[in-house]
């Protein structure tokens, strides 16, 4: 756990940061970052969005992003929040001095409560978020306050519901002017949308107008535009890092092999940062269809895979061990120790199950779908050789990009990868993504226990009780296996050495931080 520590040790004194560069700011410049698959801009479909997100619109509560597992939390959209001592209202002020992107058609106007609640009722009505917050009433007694109210208390509501990856706030005129989100994006953020071109760039530019002063008195950001390149997989990704046209490398960060010689080649001169992602990778399963939905064979093809090949031979060692709940959450997770004991590989007895369950060998076979990036197809074939001493077949079928677009979608029976958005909060893997008809259950599981453990753990306020009901619900979810998780990746990531004043990416992967940096070469 030696890297968990050393994040702790990280210096976070707001200005005294880590990471905070000295010397006067720089204005202008294009700062460059890799993108993948990009389908279209709407961050309130499940499959929609990308690495921009943060530039154009903005939370209500933001993640401070000191360091990658950072789970303090400072003002937004909103400047100040109030909790009811029962957890049940939450009251926000929200700032009154911004306003949206100067073009059409929201032309500028102030932002208020009304877009909190217009964005709101957007995701009660199908949004990728509806069940979060389909239970969520809201008042609005001034333009700038809204009060909302929840029937159960969350714990988790400040950091997985009004920080969530894609909860931006939106404008409701893109709606009525476009029908959607898909193509175009205003916002209130520093940036503002320069050029779309579906699965080729995103391109940004600076809001002038943005609240925000530098420095020098003028509005932020120092950095004048923000490229984002498709690029076409991940070695493309590493090559342009090395041949330095990327600020910052390909999102899903690097695996050590291509760290390791990137860390080699001094002459780059790049910074890096080595960071856990909270999200459990492994087998998925939609154990509401054939063959899936008999347990014993869950369990089955969770006994034929070793974990340690798996993140041997399919990540190069650039992982560790995970349970149900990923290990970096590590206030609740199970202790390595647990998970190593838990998920040993035990192949005859695979077998033993495989043909209770009406499997002989040889019988049964299946397509798992995967994403496009090497380590997830790599770490595929290796689970592809453990069912195979097993007897089963499962036929590998690529899918563009990352494997998670295919889950939410529910376009699979069985997939290899991982899930985002990241989360850092065990209300996101263990809440609604796990309960019987949730918009978030990608595995459609559905059981009285799971939902009633995961209700109870929802509503829990003291952390040491519900530590103890996560427990118990990682046992439950042990035995159902309706997914078999087995490793959390290690990002590796490069910052560019003309990158100045710009916090780690922190656990949404997004550049939150970005409108404060600016670009220098001096000294590179």
């Amino acid at each position: 756990m030696e890297h968990f520590e050393r994040k702790q040790a990280l210096a976070c004194e707001p200005g005294r940061e880590h990471w905070r560069a000295e010397g006067t700011p720089k204005r202008g410049g294009t700062f460059v970052r890799p993108n993948t698959r990009l389908d279209h801009l709407d961050i309130s479909r499940p499959d929609g969005g990308s690495q921009y997100q943060p530039q154009v619109y903005e939370h209500l509560v933001e993640t401070r992003a000191c360091y990658y597992e950072d789970t303090t939390f400072v003002p937004g959209l909103a400047k100040a929040w109030k909790i009811s001592p029962d957890g049940l209202t939450w009251t926000l002020a929200l700032r009154a001095d911004v306003r949206w992107h100067n073009k059409p058609p929201v032309n500028g106007r102030p932002f208020t409560a009304d877009d909190v609640a217009w964005t709101i009722e957007h995701q009660k009505a199908g949004g990728a978020l509806r069940s979060a917050w389909a239970p969520v009433r809201y008042e609005i007694p001034d333009p700038h306050t809204i009060v909302l109210r929840l029937p159960e208390p969350n714990p988790d509501f400040l950091g997985d519901v009004l920080a969530e990856r894609n909860n931006f706030i939106l404008a409701r005129e893109v709606k009525e002017e476009y029908g959607d989100f898909k193509n175009m994006a205003v916002g209130t953020g520093p940036y503002m949308l320069k050029r779309y071109v579906p699965q080729q760039t995103v391109e940004l530019e600076r809001n002038p107008e943005w609240r925000e002063k530098g420095f020098d008195g003028k509005p932020l950001p120092y950095i004048e535009d923000i490229q984002m390149p498709v690029l076409a997989d991940y070695t493309a990704g590493v090559a342009a890092t090395r041949a330095g046209q990327a600020d910052l490398n390909y999102v899903t960060g690097f695996l050590r092999r291509d760290a390791d010689a990137l860390r080699a080649e001094k002459q780059l001169k790049l910074a890096m940062y080595q960071d856990v992602a909270p999200v459990p990778r492994g087998f998925w399963m939609d154990v509401s269809q054939p063959p899936f939905a008999d347990v014993r064979l869950r369990r089955a093809l969770a006994l034929a895979i070793d974990h340690d090949e798996v993140i041997e031979g399919g990540y190069q060692g650039g992982a560790i061990r995970t349970g149900h709940l990923p290990a970096a959450i590590m206030d609740y997770a199970w202790a390595p120790t647990k998970v190593r004991e838990k998920f040993k590989p035990d192949r005859e007895r695979a077998k033993q199950l495989l043909v209770e369950a009406g499997y002989p060998p040889g019988s049964l076979k299946f397509t798992m779908k995967t994403g496009s990036v090497p380590q997830d197809v790599a770490g595929a074939e290796v689970v592809q050789n453990h069912f195979k001493l097993v007897g089963v077949e499962a036929n590998i079928e690529q899918v563009p990009g990352f494997v998670a677009t295919t889950i939410r979608r529910r376009d699979y029976h069985a997939a290899w990868g991982g899930m985002t958005p990241a989360s850092l909060f065990p209300g996101r893997w263990m809440g609604g993504f796990l309960r019987c008809g949730d918009s978030r259950n990608v595995t459609n599981l559905c059981d009285q226990e799971i939902d009633r453990l995961s209700l109870a753990q929802e509503r829990e306020i003291d952390p040491a009780k519900r530590k103890v009901i996560l427990g118990q619900l990682q046992d439950k979810l042990f035995e159902l296996m309706p997914t078999v998780p087995t490793q959390s990746l290690v990002y590796y990531r490069f910052y560019s050495c003309r990158v100045k004043n710009m916090p780690p990416t922190e656990w949404t992967q997004q550049l939150t931080g970005i409108a404060r940096a600016w670009l220098d070469s001096s000294g590179c």
